[in-house]
């Protein structure tokens, strides 16, 4: 069967007195059919969701874009500062070393990289080896330059992201610090030529440890970097939220 467009309602009703108040814990989407085996581990992981999901806690205020952004820095508006290394804040009290961006805008809510390359945003002053809940927020209030963004956490596998002019997370996840205390992200363009633009990192710290969770769920969580067994590493390796991750719990 050939592929073809198709549009996805999310309780949209039939009447406009049938919709419900809920909420929906979580959308996959492939650009492709799924085979036996992975619509069976997409089914096994999302048991799995519903064991678990709720178990995993921040010790820290997961802070919104609204709430701790990179504006301060678009203004006044720079330029040609690709070469330069920017110490931002976050909330919690960590901060960031920004290299590669050649821009700060408004538009942007901060930072915004023109052409091809790499960016990077590496976060500082983490607990070595502690597990971290991340968002990253990539607004961008021109439309003609929205679209398609990479990136990569801790040198992991790309997530393929769209930026828009919306201020919610375009990817999230859990990392681990490195020993030296740090997450580094990565940032090129996707398949357009746009703008990257970076608004906000979130970090928080994950409260316990992740074999509690693990006890809980029943499985034995693999590394999507190291191909460990288990629903990360085995069932969902192509899936960009969770090449990053040895714990899926969004």
């Amino acid at each position: 069967e050939q592929p073809s467009d198709s549009t996805l309602y999310v309780n949209a009703g039939y009447q406009e007195n049938e919709l419900s108040d809920f909420a929906v814990m979580e959308v996959i989407t492939w650009d492709r059919a799924l085979s036996d085996d992975e619509m069976k581990a997409s089914v096994n992981y999302l048991k799995w969701k519903l064991r678990v999901g709720s178990a995993l806690e921040v010790s820290e205020h997961l802070a919104t874009e609204i709430q701790k952004n990179f504006d301060s820095f678009a203004h006044p508006q720079l330029d040609d500062i690709a070469s330069q290394t920017f110490d931002v804040p976050l909330a919690n009290g960590y901060r960031a070393d920004l290299s590669g961006w050649s821009h700060t805008r408004p538009r942007a809510r901060g930072f915004l990289k023109s052409g091809a390359g790499t960016a990077t945003a590496v976060v500082k002053g983490l607990t070595p080896a502690a597990k971290y809940i991340y968002q990253v927020y990539m607004v961008h209030e021109v439309s003609t330059w929205e679209g398609e963004a990479k990136i990569s956490v801790n040198h992991g596998h790309n997530a393929h992201v769209e930026q828009s002019d919306l201020n919610w997370p375009v990817l999230q996840g859990v990392a681990e610090a490195t020993s030296a205390g740090e997450i580094t992200f990565e940032f090129e363009r996707g398949t357009t030529d746009v703008h990257i633009d970076l608004s906000s990192i979130a970090i928080a710290q994950v409260a316990g440890s992740l074999s509690a969770l693990q006890e809980l769920a029943g499985v034995q969580l693999g590394s999507a970097a190291s191909s460990n067994s288990g629903l990360v590493g085995s069932g969902f390796l192509h899936l960009h939220l969770y090449q990053q991750c040895d714990s899926v719990l969004l």
